[in-house]
């Protein structure tokens, strides 16, 4: 697995995150973001205020998509902060 995908993404105070079933809608004091994923390569869940990335198969697309998904979403975080 991706390096960068193994570390969680806190969630500040006043952002909420929603995660359905191919997106990751992420509102915050500045704005709206919203993110589409392929499902077959990556899952995305919310725990304890973090956000979690891991990828469904150990082929290295599904590697390299996992951390591609945890910097976009990470990104998202801090832009609607």
């Amino acid at each position: 697995m991706s390096r960068i995908a193994k570390m969680p993404i806190p969630i500040p105070a006043g952002v909420q995150v929603e995660i359905q079933k191919s997106t990751v809608k992420i509102s915050g004091p500045n704005g709206n973001l919203l993110q589409s994923y392929n499902e077959s390569d990556v899952t995305i869940k919310m725990d304890n205020n973090e956000i979690n990335v891991s990828p469904l198969g150990s082929s290295s697309h599904c590697r390299a998509m996992s951390g591609t998904m945890r910097s976009l979403v990470s990104n998202m975080v801090h832009g609607v902060t």
